[in-house]
């Protein structure tokens, strides 16, 4: 952390797209849902945290 670099953290995500179950004309919304399952960098994170610096999160989504 005391070199001026950003650390990286990898995680894997999903996407979950949550649509109501009636549609009632101009009130349909759809929620997103994105969770990251962090996979490495744990330390990084919690060091940064403390620090107060950023992270950078590379993240592995499946668009399939």
């Amino acid at each position: 952390m005391e070199r001026e670099t950003t650390p990286t953290a990898v995680a894997t995500s999903t996407l979950d797209m949550c649509r109501p179950a009636i549609d009632r004309g101009d009130d349909y919304f759809v929620h997103w849902g994105l969770t990251h399952f962090l996979l490495d960098g744990h330390h990084k994170l919690e060091a940064a945290a403390t620090a107060g610096r950023p992270v950078r999160l590379l993240s592995l989504l499946t668009v399939g």
